[in-house]
C-alpha cells in the first residue's frame, strides 16, 4: 500500500482524498448571510478581513465587529484608512482588538457589542486570524511554534465555546490547502490549518451544521 494515511474503523479501511465539487449542480437557494444581521470578523483589518468586511457591509449593510491585535492608538495611516472606509459602508462597525484566546475578554466584548447593535444574536463568525513565519521545523522555536497556533487554532476553539450552543450561528474558518498538502517551510502553518479542518468537523458532528472550512490557496 502507497498511502501515507490510513484508518481502520469497524473493518473498514479509509485514507484521505479530494473530491471535485460540481458547483452548478450542488448550489441551492438558501444563501447563509442575513441582511442587516450582526457578524465577527477575527484579522478583520488584514488584506483578507478588509475584503470580506467590505462585501458584507456593502452587499448585506451587516452590523459588524472586527477583531484584531493591534490596540487603534498604534495603528498605522494604512489601517486608519481601511477602518474609515469600511466605516463609510456602514453606520454600524466596531473595531476592537484582543488576543481571542482571552475567552473572558472575548465574551465581555461579544455581550457589549449585542448591547450596542441592540441584538441577542450573533449571526455570523469569520475566522481570519493567524499568522505565517516560514522557516524550518529545526528553526522553530517555543515562542514561533505558539505564534503560529495562538490565533488560528486556540483562538478558533475560544470563539466556538462561546456560540457552540446556538446551532444557527454561521462559523467559517478560513484555512489553507497547506493543512491538506503540507509545504516547505510551513510545517507549523500547515499543522494550525490541519486543525482548523479537524475543528469544523467536529462543529459539525456538535450540531452546527452551518460550519465550514476554507481551505485557500494564495490570494491576490
Amino acid at each position: 500500500f502507497t498511502d501515507s494515511v490510513i484508518i481502520y474503523r469497524k473493518n473498514i479501511r479509509y485514507i484521505p482524498y479530494l473530491k471535485e465539487i460540481d458547483f452548478k449542480k450542488d448550489q441551492t437557494n438558501e444563501f447563509l448571510i442575513n441582511k442587516e444581521k450582526f457578524y465577527v470578523i477575527t484579522g478583520g483589518l488584514g488584506g483578507i478581513g478588509s475584503e470580506i468586511a467590505g462585501f458584507l457591509l456593502e452587499k448585506f449593510s451587516v452590523k459588524l465587529l472586527l477583531l484584531g491585535r493591534t490596540p487603534l492608538n498604534e495603528f498605522s495611516e494604512d489601517k486608519k484608512k481601511i477602518l474609515n472606509s469600511l466605516k463609510s459602508l456602514g453606520k454600524e462597525v466596531i473595531y476592537q482588538d484582543i488576543d481571542i484566546t482571552d475567552q473572558l475578554k472575548l465574551k465581555s466584548i461579544f455581550e457589549q457589542s449585542k448591547k450596542t447593535f441592540n441584538t441577542s444574536t450573533i449571526n455570523g463568525i469569520f475566522h481570519l486570524a493567524g499568522m505565517r513565519d516560514q522557516k524550518l521545523l529545526k528553526d522553530e522555536t517555543k515562542k514561533s511554534m505558539f505564534n503560529q497556533i495562538n490565533a488560528k487554532v486556540i483562538g478558533a476553539f475560544a470563539l466556538y465555546d462561546l456560540i457552540k450552543d446556538d446551532k444557527k450561528t454561521l462559523f467559517i474558518n478560513f484555512s489553507s490547502v497547506n493543512g491538506f498538502f503540507g509545504g516547505v517551510n510551513a510545517a507549523l502553518y500547515s499543522a494550525a490549518n490541519s486543525s482548523l479542518e479537524s475543528l469544523t468537523n467536529h462543529m459539525r458532528n456538535d450540531g452546527l451544521s452551518n460550519s465550514y472550512c476554507l481551505n485557500w490557496s494564495m490570494w491576490n
